[in-house]
């Protein structure tokens, strides 16, 4: 009864949001972002597990995470009720998350399916963060929303390449000029629906302006927010992939 009720209050929610979707619509603003056709879920909702972490933490994460679905017709199912779904050996869990990695990243949509059992395919390194410095919401929204099948911004045809500082990322990042070259280059993907570019996207690259060759003044510099949240494309984006 208590999950659904939870389904019930969750159903509430997204329909007042239709509200808002509606009214960005009306406004003239176009989806943005990038977005992967090919690994998109044909389910209406993603069973989801954790393999480690705090029980608060993981209530948070799961908290945070479902934003997405307040916009997109799909279900984030983290399990019954008040209880976190942990992960267990052929749960039929669709996406395991851990909360100890050492870096943030996630399998793009339904490639979360590919590692074998027992394995993460989604990691927040949220040991160390501080919940209330917004570090941790952004990390939480950024690979959820890579989980759902959203790409990096950068991914974007019209990212400015040509304004990227080589050096400095290299440097900053420990790789050689062809990797950088290599990790921002645009998509050439067919299977691969692209919106609008989107600097204040959740899914836009955490960038200092050193890394542009015209600093601050770059179109694709988005100083770091303290409270992230879902741009209005990229709430268009997931109602649009999610109808």
């Amino acid at each position: 009864m208590l999950e659904e009720e939870a389904r019930r209050q969750r159903a509430d929610a997204r329909r007042q949001n239709t509200t808002l979707v509606n009214a960005l619509r009306d406004a003239g603003v176009e989806p943005g972002g990038v977005f992967d056709q090919s690994s998109k879920w044909d389910q209406p909702s993603v069973r989801i597990c954790f393999l480690d972490g705090e029980p608060a933490l993981q209530r948070y994460t799961a908290r945070i995470a479902r934003t997405w679905s307040l916009y997109g017709n799909i279900e984030l199912d983290f399990g019954e009720g008040n209880s976190i779904r942990q992960c267990l050996e052929r749960d039929g869990s669709d996406v395991r998350v851990t909360l100890t990695g050492t870096q943030a990243s996630s399998y793009i949509g339904t490639n979360s399916r590919k590692p074998p059992d027992g394995k993460p395919t989604l990691s927040i390194p949220a040991a160390g963060n501080d919940w209330t410095s917004g570090s941790l919401d952004r990390a939480i929204l950024h690979e959820f929303g890579h989980m759902l099948g959203l790409l990096h911004t950068y991914q974007h045809p019209a990212f400015c390449r040509e304004e990227l500082n080589i050096e400095f990322l290299a440097k900053r990042n420990g790789w050689s000029r062809e990797t950088v070259e290599r990790v921002f280059e645009k998509t050439q993907d067919d299977d691969v629906s692209i919106g609008r570019y989107d600097v204040a996207s959740i899914m836009q690259f955490d960038l200092p302006a050193e890394a542009f060759s015209t600093g601050a003044e770059s179109k694709c510099y988005q100083q770091w927010r303290s409270r992230p949240e879902l741009s209005a494309m990229d709430i268009l984006a997931i109602s649009i992939a999610y109808p």
